[in-house]
């Protein structure tokens, strides 16, 4: 940098001493203003590079958070539609289980009907084969078939009726003396 003699305290008349001296303090003056210059150029390139560097660290730290916003972005989306196939999962169960619930139901009811039909048919049955047992043995007559068991025993028949099948000949045929509300109606 340029100074001028009277910025340095430096005068042309020599106030400040001999020439010789004035000289010397010039030389002073000069080499320390060279240090000076040399120390602020070795500063500012320290800074320059510095700021270079700070930039650098600056963009690629951007750079790491536009790369971790991007990523934090796709996994709350990802999380959002697992979410979503979660809950539709869970309705998809919850729709299964109230089918199978329903089911259950119609094939429970269908069962007891089922069942009742069974054991309807194995009375019937029953009955069927003790009247078959009487006729066999030839009780003759007409034998009331209200005398017959109907709970799918096929004992032999009691002593009364068998007294009572003697009195209630019918032509030889087996006689039903039962209100019409039975389910049994009819004669064999």
């Amino acid at each position: 940098m340029p100074y001028s003699r009277a910025g340095l305290g430096l005068n042309a008349a020599g106030a400040g001493g001999s020439d010789e001296q004035q000289r010397q303090r010039l030389k002073e003056l000069e080499g320390r203003l060279q240090t000076e210059v040399q120390e602020q150029a070795a500063a500012k390139k320290r800074l320059s590079k510095e700021l270079t560097n700070l930039r650098s660290a600056v963009t690629s730290a951007d750079r790491r958070v536009q790369l971790l916003q991007k990523k934090l972005g796709n996994l709350t989306k990802l999380e959002q539609q697992n979410r979503q196939k979660k809950a539709q999962m869970n309705q998809k169960i919850d729709e299964v289980l109230l089918k199978a619930e329903a089911s259950k139901l119609t094939i429970s009811s269908e069962l007891q009907a089922a069942s009742a039909k069974a054991s309807e048919a194995r009375a019937t049955m029953a009955y069927l084969e003790a009247a078959q047992e009487v006729i066999s043995r030839g009780c003759g007559g007409g034998v009331l078939l209200s005398d017959l068991p109907r709970d799918g025993r096929t004992s032999n028949i009691s002593a009364s009726a068998a007294s009572q099948a003697t009195s209630n000949i019918s032509g030889g045929a087996l006689v039903e003396e039962e209100p019409a509300s039975s389910p049994m109606t009819g004669t064999l």
